[in-house]
């Protein structure tokens, strides 16, 4: 856990004026002492062959929670994860959801042998013997903390750099599960300073602590899902044909971010601007951040 001590550290909030022991400069530590717990429950059903289809569906509830996650060496995210104490007087504050807390989860995948056949042969060479399978996955929101940032900054000459000033809302939704709204302009605002037009507004920080604690908002879901069509034409016992079409988010459904929860983004604060990088793609993991639409692929594998 990426900390910071209660000495050599002063003039902001509850924190002394003057350093106790001015020999003591900023005191950094890591140590292994968070805490965090995981509880779920998963439920599967599945059929293996019925009329030709196969699938499977699970649905998993759960709750995790810790004082840091991924131990605060790789952030979950870049936006939105909070690395450090958020009160230099107790660590346990922290202790919150999860940066991936996801509470529900659904996700399904199936095979089905269209049940298309031809008398003709050469019809039913191009008709029969088409499989249909894909995957379908949804999850409810993850957990997102909202924290001036801008005024973090500044601390550095301080002897405060690397603390975190959560901002406290002057409203009480928590679920930003629908943001279509913050879309076009910002949803969240920082009272008499920042965007105070914005239909919700915050209290400048002043201190370290305060009602509101680490991820407690909620942020979109994502929906989801691929599928495959696919078909082998025998040329004898040791060579197949194999056409197919891949379709990644056939669904084409714009799951988008959670408004930006940092106010040195400036008149981005609270406006969304990043949509979720879908979990498949054809170019693979490491650049799906580029492929949030409906993609689709043709193949052809000859195989012997």
């Amino acid at each position: 856990m990426n900390g910071f001590a209660g000495v050599g550290q002063f003039g902001y909030g509850l924190v002394p004026a003057t350093a106790p022991d001015p020999r003591v400069g900023e005191v950094s530590l890591l140590q292994s002492g968070a805490i965090s717990n995981y509880n779920g429950l998963t439920v599967s059903l599945q059929e293996n062959l019925w009329h030709g289809l196969s699938g499977r569906v699970n649905y998993t509830f759960s709750h995790a929670m810790d004082e840091v996650s991924n131990g605060g060496i790789l952030p979950f995210s870049i936006y939105y994860s909070v690395v450090s104490q958020i009160n230099p007087y107790n660590l346990h504050d922290n202790y919150a959801s999860a940066d991936y807390d996801a509470r529900h989860q659904l996700s399904g995948s199936y095979i089905y042998q269209l049940p298309f056949k031809a008398s003709n042969r050469l019809l039913n060479m191009a008709v029969g013997g088409w499989q249909l399978s894909g995957t379908i996955f949804y999850r409810t929101g993850f957990p997102f903390s909202v924290f001036d940032s801008a005024t973090t900054a500044g601390l550095a000459s301080q002897n405060l750099q690397g603390s975190t000033l959560l901002l406290q809302p002057l409203f009480n939704r928590r679920n930003f599960g629908s943001v279509d709204a913050c879309v076009s302009s910002p949803c969240f605002g920082v009272q008499g300073q920042l965007n105070t037009s914005a239909p919700y507004l915050f209290s400048p920080a002043s201190g370290f602590s305060g009602a509101v604690g680490r991820n407690a908002f909620r942020g979109p879901g994502f929906l989801g899902g691929d599928m495959s069509l696919r078909k082998d034409f025998r040329i004898n016992e040791r060579m197949n044909f194999q056409l197919g079409l891949n379709a990644y988010n056939w669904f084409n459904h714009a799951n988008y971010g959670a408004p930006i929860s940092q106010t040195i983004f400036g008149p981005g604060f609270g406006q969304v601007l990043l949509t979720e990088s879908p979990p498949t793609s054809p170019y693979g993991a490491f650049a799906s951040a580029a492929t949030d639409m409906r993609m689709a692929q043709l193949t052809a594998k000859f195989v012997f």
